[in-house]
């Protein structure tokens, strides 16, 4: 069985995977396109400090019947073989880029569960701003495109947990409810370890003493950059429950 750990940028998919680390499942420590020879990555195309893979869809967006795609997808899986260990049962991987081509990587990947991770896209945008230096308005536009394409795909994937923004509160709920999911026993999570994962204050942190990161992040955007990211995302985000944020 396939995990698949997806969601756009600055979403805390790195920090999933490393929590989701387990016995019984064999899991990559880098995205995806690290191992794959023939994937487009950012790298590649020049988006070392890019990481807007949503204004690429031209590059990045795949779909299951396109035959130049599936070709790509068995590639794919051959590349991911060769470093996952496929003496256990659970084979995990964690490609943010998968959010915008959920049907082709179920089909490249059969059988797969998909762990899908939404985050405040006010949140987003401004982790994204802060570590790419990239402009509001594309950060915005990005969490739009790629949870609207998201949406297009989400219904037609058989096997997919999606959740909000509980990891940090209650992680071993969260942890737990996942692990239930993919079919493996709860293990119970040292929240005093610290976590090496990239973050505002620049220094490892520990889920027990971790501070409200959502609040640190929005208190640092101007009324100006709450409103532009509203204008771009709001008729995505009213979908998750979101509010414009002032």
């Amino acid at each position: 069985m396939h995990i698949l750990i997806t969601g756009t940028t600055n979403s805390g998919t790195g920090l999933l995977r490393e929590l989701l680390k387990h016995p019984k499942i064999s899991t990559l420590d880098r995205e995806s396109q690290a191992y794959c020879t023939k994937l487009p990555n950012d790298h590649k195309f020049g988006h070392v400090k890019n990481r807007l893979f949503a204004l690429y869809p031209d590059i990045y967006r795949f779909f299951p019947n396109n035959e130049k795609h599936k070709k790509l997808g068995k590639i794919m899986k051959k590349d991911l073989y060769k470093n996952w260990n496929t003496n256990k049962k659970f084979l995990m991987e964690k490609s943010p880029h998968n959010m915008i081509r959920l049907l082709w990587a179920e089909q490249a990947l059969k059988p797969a569960k998909f762990i899908i991770i939404i985050r405040n896209p006010f949140v987003v945008c401004e982790g994204i701003n802060r570590r790419r230096k990239h402009k509001i308005k594309l950060c915005a536009k990005h969490w739009h495109d790629a949870h609207k394409w998201m949406l297009e795909d989400i219904d037609k994937v058989k096997h997919k947990i999606v959740f909000y923004e509980k990891l940090v509160d209650n992680p071993q709920s969260v942890i737990d409810s996942i692990w239930e999911f993919i079919g493996v026993s709860s293990v119970k999570l040292d929240l005093d370890k610290l976590i090496q994962r990239q973050n505002m204050f620049g220094k490892p942190f520990s889920l027990s003493s971790s501070p409200d990161m959502n609040a640190e992040s929005l208190n640092k955007l101007n009324n100006d950059d709450k409103t532009l990211i509203w204008s771009k995302v709001g008729e995505v985000a009213e979908k998750f429950g979101y509010k414009q944020c002032i």
